[in-house]
Order: C-alpha cells, then sequence, then structure tokens
C-alpha cells in the first residue's frame, strides 16, 4: 500500500528487461511509455498541459484497467472522454483523429473555446462565464488584512454572500477574511481579486 504517491520516486527503467521479453519485465518501449504516463503530457514548448498520473493508482477497480489502459486499445476511459471532448466539443467533427492531431494545435483550438471556464486559474474569469452568478465584488486582500471589516472593497460587499474565491495570481499567498468578519461568513462570500 502506498500512502502517499509523492513521496513515491519509482524509476521505470528498473524494470527493463535483461534477458529478453518476459511477463515479469518490460521492455524498452513500455518503460518509455510508463515515463511518459507518471510525466504526463507536454507541449513543444515543455509546458505541461496534463499532469502525470502517480505512482500507486495502477492497480485496482479505479486503476489503470479502467482509466488508461482499458481492455485493449482505445478503451479507457481517459481515452473514451479525452477523444469525445475533442471530436465533438472542440472540434464537432466526428472523424477527428487523435492520431493525427498536432497536441499544440489541439490546446490552442480547446483553449480558443473553453479556457475561460475548463483552465479557469482565476474565479473572476469563470465568473464572467457563468450566467447564474448575478455579481461579482472585488476586495484586495492586502486591503482587507490592513484594515479589516473597514476597508472600502469590503464595505460595499453585502452581508448575504454566496462564496469567496480568490485569484492567486494577484493575491500572492492565502487570503482570510478579517476577524471581524464571522468564520461562518467565510464560506458564503464572493470576492473576486
Amino acid at each position: 500500500m502506498l500512502n502517499d504517491p509523492r513521496k513515491c520516486h519509482f524509476t521505470p527503467a528498473t524494470l527493463l528487461c535483461k534477458e529478453g521479453d518476459s511477463d515479469s519485465c518490460l521492455t524498452q518501449p513500455q518503460v518509455t511509455a510508463l515515463e511518459k504516463l507518471y510525466q504526463g503530457a507536454r507541449d513543444s514548448k515543455g509546458r505541461q498541459v496534463f499532469p502525470g498520473f502517480m505512482p500507486g493508482g495502477e492497480e485496482g477497480g479505479g486503476g489503470w484497467p479502467l482509466w488508461i489502459t482499458g481492455h485493449g486499445p482505445g478503451q479507457g476511459l481517459l481515452f473514451a472522454f479525452g477523444n469525445g471532448y475533442f471530436s465533438d466539443m472542440v472540434y464537432n467533427d466526428a472523424n477527428w483523429n487523435y492520431k493525427t492531431a498536432k497536441l499544440d494545435d489541439a490546446v490552442a483550438a480547446s483553449d480558443e473555446k473553453f479556457a475561460s471556464v475548463l483552465n479557469s486559474t482565476a474565479p473572476y474569469e469563470l465568473a464572467e462565464a457563468c450566467p447564474w452568478i448575478a455579481r461579482v465584488y472585488t476586495a484586495d486582500p492586502r486591503e482587507a488584512l490592513a484594515l479589516g471589516a473597514e476597508a472600502p472593497s469590503l464595505r460595499r460587499v453585502p452581508r448575504e454572500w454566496d462564496d469567496v474565491v480568490v485569484d492567486w495570481r494577484v493575491s500572492n499567498g492565502p487570503f482570510r477574511l478579517p476577524p471581524e468578519l464571522a468564520a461562518s461568513d467565510q464560506d458564503k462570500a464572493r470576492f473576486v481579486q
């Protein structure tokens, strides 16, 4: 059992066959494929576009046989979801073929259509794409921490909140509501920084 997969530094090359192919070892192409699964997808500039898989999740009902390998090529759920996403949602083309697709082009096409929702790392980006959000209030975390509930950006936020959201790219650290505001209110406020 693996309690914390992030602490496992497994090297697939340790399983490389030394005396021919067998069920107890991996061939060089298998080692390379396994390393790529653990590393995750990267674009042509080396930027990660999809996270790698953690060691330790290979076996079991919710492991690789269900999600990655399936019972044969193209039968894992990850393939089904990914192929369906790109063919049906991104390209709107039932004949789209992952084998001829270029990763950089596919990521760019996906971002053009869905980045504001699926890649949203800033809550305000997501809020702008959600028609059910009536209002978004912006608060400066530095001001709120310095002035508490009297901060001008907090004064205009109504006491009836939905959620607290934070843009970590702006705040450079965790944002906490001032102590003057009840702790129970933290899960009822919507701030966009």
